[in-house]
């Protein structure tokens, strides 16, 4: 399938008022099998989501009001980001079910130490077991904080900086494998999305139609949305600009990306186009250090080769700096010039 016949079906995105402690009312059991998680219900309730969750319980219902590092959570969700109260959710889910009946009140230094133990006996990595142990430490310094406890019995332990792995970009084989294939066409157009503007897909979540101008050909990213919390417009080139004049036909207060695969009031759910993407992965043999953000750094290395100036690329990625660019631009190797291969001078 070529461009030109991935004709784009942008899908939908909804906001609705958070409500996490009704949310939470539905329940979740860490213990028990098909029953919610705490990490679960966060998302749940982050996503507005409407629908009964599975496997609830009167029993475990009330969780989250006598477990003081998930209360935490909750009393502090306005200062983080979803993907950081998923991450503390995820500690709290582990400590949990380490813990047993056990209070996190009541545990000890020694106790810590043997959760680590019993993290290390599940093949953790020492990566994992640091940020584990740290992000603990930081649960029960938010519990302090909402007095909700009075000690820490957790020691934070100093990390190193983890050196980046280079990231990786698609060549041309691949790009020709995937439009040789069948995809989704509202996974294509959050493909070309981040290839061609350099939309997250969080960002592409809650991206409205009315933040398409479509006569100056910019789309509006809103700070809240966004990953340096900016708002900031990116230029549409015009492959793309043609594909999304389909989106006129839709209400401007409509989610580009929904549920329905075409404009509409409720957006996709969290990490559906990564979802989406490993699958076209999988299918298509491709291995390696490759994700949805290959699409992103795989445009970058097309805009450099095709001369585009690093300083509107530093625009079209809303980095602050043309050092942020540069630094980036040393992870994907595009420092690794054809030109000193084949232009060098001869001795």
């Amino acid at each position: 399938m070529n461009t030109q016949e991935k004709k784009i079906f942008a899908p939908v995105s909804v906001a609705y008022e958070t409500n996490y402690s009704g949310t939470l009312q539905i329940g979740w059991n860490n213990f028990l099998p098909n029953r919610n998680t705490f990490l679960e219900t966060i998302t749940d309730a982050d996503s507005k989501e409407t629908e009964t969750v599975p496997g609830t319980s009167t029993e475990s219902k009330d969780d989250w009001k006598t477990n003081p590092l998930k209360r935490a959570i909750i009393l502090n969700a306005g200062e983080w980001r979803l993907s950081t109260r998923r991450a503390y959710a995820t500690v709290a889910d582990s400590f949990s079910e380490f813990l047993g009946d056990l209070s996190p009140a009541m545990a000890t230094t020694e106790i810590v130490h043997n959760f680590i133990v019993w993290l290390l006996e599940r093949e953790a990595s020492k990566n994992k077991l640091n940020k584990y142990r740290n992000e603990l430490h930081t649960l029960y310094d938010k519990a302090i904080g909402f007095d909700l406890l009075e000690d820490n019995p957790v020691p934070k332990v100093k990390t190193k900086k983890l050196k980046r792995r280079s990231k990786h970009y698609f060549d041309d084989e691949q790009i020709a494998a995937f439009k040789s294939i069948e995809i989704q066409k509202q996974v294509w157009l959050g493909i070309q999305l981040l290839y061609y503007c350099y939309i997250r897909p969080k960002e592409q979540r809650f991206l409205k139609i009315s933040a398409i101008d479509f006569g100056r050909s910019t789309i509006e990213i809103h700070g809240e949305d966004s990953k340096n919390d900016r708002t900031a417009r990116v230029r549409i080139p015009r492959q793309l600009m043609e594909q999304l004049q389909f989106l006129k036909d839709f209400p401007s207060h409509y989610y580009v990306f929904g549920r329905n695969k075409k404009p509409g009031k409720v957006q996709v759910g969290h990490n559906w186009l990564n979802y989406e993407h490993t699958k076209l992965l999988k299918q298509l043999n491709i291995t390696g250090n490759y994700s949805v953000y290959s699409w992103k750094h795989t445009g970058v290395v097309k805009a450099v080769k095709a001369g585009i100036n690093i300083k509107e690329l530093q625009l079209q990625l809303r980095h602050h700096s043309l050092d942020m660019v540069n630094e980036y631009l040393k992870d994907l190797g595009i420092y690794d010039s054809d030109e000193l291969l084949n232009a060098f001078p001869t001795l």
